[in-house]
């Protein structure tokens, strides 16, 4: 089921799952009316890319006192324009590619990697199947 996201009178942005479609336009949490944000679920579009869909992805986000160095750091290792949510620091991944060339950029690799997804460069790193 879908996630939809509804913003308090407060500010606060409140996660709810519903059918697609069936979807409530309000809701109610301890005694406010949240109404549904439909920003709050998507994510920004990535400087440049004209795309609009994108994923945020917190095991690649930093701290967010320091989006601005690793901006710089994936910059100078070649990586497309990479946004980070000033908030939380997750990383705002555009599509399979684009979180393949981080995780390469920073030294990362995925644990459960399928085809094509980067694994790491096979010199050990602490894989289980070593």
């Amino acid at each position: 089921m879908p996630t939809y996201c509804y913003r308090l009178p407060s500010g606060r942005i409140v996660e709810r799952q519903a059918r697609m479609g069936h979807a409530p336009k309000r809701i109610r949490v301890a005694g406010e009316t949240g109404v549904r944000d439909w920003g709050a679920e998507s994510c920004p579009n990535p400087v440049g890319t004209g795309k609009t869909w994108c994923e945020a992805n917190c095991n690649l986000g930093v701290h967010p006192k320091q989006i601005p160095e690793m901006q710089r750091l994936l910059e100078r290792r070649g990586v497309r324009a990479t946004q980070f949510d000033r908030r939380t620091g997750d990383c705002y991944v555009q599509d399979r590619a684009h979180g393949n060339e981080i995780a390469k950029a920073r030294g990362m690799r995925f644990q459960d990697a399928g085809y094509g997804d980067w694994a790491g460069d096979g010199k050990g790193g602490g894989s289980r199947r070593e």
